[in-house]
């Protein structure tokens, strides 16, 4: 097999406010191959049967089931048996194997427990209840907090967990509440049902006892509105939203931004990223500053932590990157991947070619 060869092509202006250094795609021979710090590497000579890229790390199933982990130029099985599901977050990978739910992170494999009957895995968090035991637990960074222990079934009616956060009702004491920075906050009280949604450092939510719509933000909470919105969608930090006046209005850094006087055609919320269709215009809005990106709406895109990359009617790839817009690839192109701030795309004839921290890594076999 002949060698890859790398042709760079330096573009100006690019940020990188977090690091990300894996990528990976299959090449036209089938083959598993992951893109570390600006070199390429074959993994696997057959297909994988799935795989999901962490920041640092490269997580997949390969053809004979086996669960591997790609890390610091070396691949280690994880597990040789069937893997029912796995996550690759900003901090765990995390899988579960018949009730039985292991995190590994920065190469230390961590048991959870052995007959795990509810769960729920993030980047940073994972709450389980151990029906061995009967404690529900959170495990955080590396720590195990109890929410309850000597319960014959679960305490939780409903959870859900964000990157960093977590929030669940206690059917029992009939309150709705969150752990956030290895702390515990009620949120409401004598309640039965919530309508609330998480991500990195908030919970939205409709509070059951005012029907008002609130948001929990890094431990504070925030009246955003006196009646509940039509519908909202949360990222990291923030809240986008259309209340009962037709209003588009997002939530961020603690301060709500009123967008439009009117609802969107469209709208979706990403990691640090919102983007909605404004009258047939692509409209961004990033790090409390709106941009008009577009007077079109991209047909293929694809967004990751502050990064929006988008085919042009021209049929080739520009972004915004953390609030730059660029042009990255000149070429006519197939399709758009990006994880986090990494953004790879492939051409119709199964070459591939990789935008990197200001470089572009055209990579094709010779």
């Amino acid at each position: 097999m002949k060698k890859l060869f790398f042709i760079l092509v330096f573009l100006s202006g690019t940020f990188y406010a977090q690091s990300q250094s894996i990528a990976a795609y299959i090449n036209f021979r089938e083959q598993l191959m992951v893109f570390d710090d600006g070199n390429t590497k074959m993994l696997e000579p057959l297909p994988p049967q799935s795989y999901k890229v962490g920041p640092d790390y490269l997580a997949y199933i390969d053809n004979v089931s086996n669960l591997k982990v790609y890390y610091q130029g070396e691949v280690t099985i994880l597990s040789p048996g069937v893997v029912l599901h796995y996550w690759a977050g900003d901090d765990y990978l995390v899988f579960e194997l018949y009730q039985q739910i292991k995190v590994w992170h920065k190469g230390k494999l961590t048991n959870l427990g052995n007959n795990v009957t509810a769960f729920l895995a993030s980047d940073s968090i994972v709450a389980f209840f151990d029906s061995n035991y009967k404690n529900f637990h959170i495990y955080y960074h590396n720590q195990e907090f109890d929410l309850g222990d000597g319960l014959v079934q679960t305490p939780i009616s409903d959870f859900k967990i964000g990157n960093n956060i977590f929030a669940y009702i206690d059917k029992y004491r009939m309150t709705f509440s969150a752990f956030y920075n290895e702390g515990f906050y009620d949120l409401s009280s004598v309640v039965r049902e919530v309508d609330f949604k998480v991500d990195a450092d908030i919970v939205a939510y409709v509070d059951d006892q005012s029907n008002t719509f609130k948001a929990f933000f890094q431990g504070n909470i925030f009246d955003l509105e006196t009646l509940p919105p039509k519908h909202y969608k949360v990222g990291h930090g923030m809240v986008a939203y259309v209340n009962q006046n037709d209003e588009f209005v997002v939530f961020y850094n603690g301060k709500k931004h009123d967008l439009l006087n009117y609802s969107p055609e469209s709208y979706d919320i990403k990691d640090s990223l919102i983007i909605w269709n404004n009258q047939g215009f692509l409209n961004l809005f990033y790090g409390g500053e709106v941009m008009e990106v577009e007077r079109y709406i991209p047909a293929n895109a694809a967004m990751d932590w502050g990064t929006y990359s988008y085919l042009t009617e021209n049929l080739q790839i520009d972004a915004v990157m953390h609030g730059v817009k660029m042009k990255v690839f000149n070429e006519t192109l197939k399709d758009i991947f990006v994880y986090r701030n990494i953004i790879v795309i492939k051409y119709g004839n199964q070459s591939w070619a990789i935008h990197y921290r200001g470089k572009n890594y055209f990579l094709s076999d010779q």
